[in-house]
């Protein structure tokens, strides 16, 4: 039986070393990325319960730890996107990309961006996750 294992980020010695598996590199494309911190008004509700995940991180066997069900809010992801429309010439605008923990997640965020993209012409909203179709995931390369 062979296994492909794909990602960006795993730590691929680590797992190779653990299933004695070939590792095989493929170079990906590389851009300037400029990161800026925002923080947000108040605790994101939408990251990991704490107490669930110090339980998780005691025990010796690992579970999952779900995000807590609240809605994501857009407001600090359109201030964002409000702040590069107002600093940033568009002949120099480059990609923005926004990590988000699931599915839903990004589901009702890109709708949410949607709306404002569709307001000011300037952005193209592409969503990407392990379950659409291989032409759907190469619209954002």
């Amino acid at each position: 039986m062979k296994i492909v294992l794909m990602s960006a980020t795993i730590n691929a010695e680590l797992f190779s070393t653990y299933f004695d598996a070939p590792v095989i590199q493929v170079p990906g494309r590389t851009y300037p990325v400029k990161i800026e911190y925002v923080p947000f008004e108040k605790e994101d509700p939408n990251l990991v319960d704490e107490a669930r995940y110090n339980e998780r991180m005691k025990a010796e066997i690992k579970f999952s730890v779900s995000v807590r069900s609240e809605k994501i809010k857009s407001g600090p992801y359109l201030r964002i996107m409000e702040k590069i429309d107002n600093s940033i010439p568009s002949s120099e605008r480059g990609d923005l990309l926004i990590f988000l923990s699931g599915i839903n997640e990004i589901t009702i965020l890109a709708e949410e961006l949607q709306a404002y993209a569709d307001m000011n012409k300037k952005w193209i909203i592409l969503i990407l996750h392990s379950t659409l179709s291989a032409a759907e995931q190469e619209k954002v390369s």
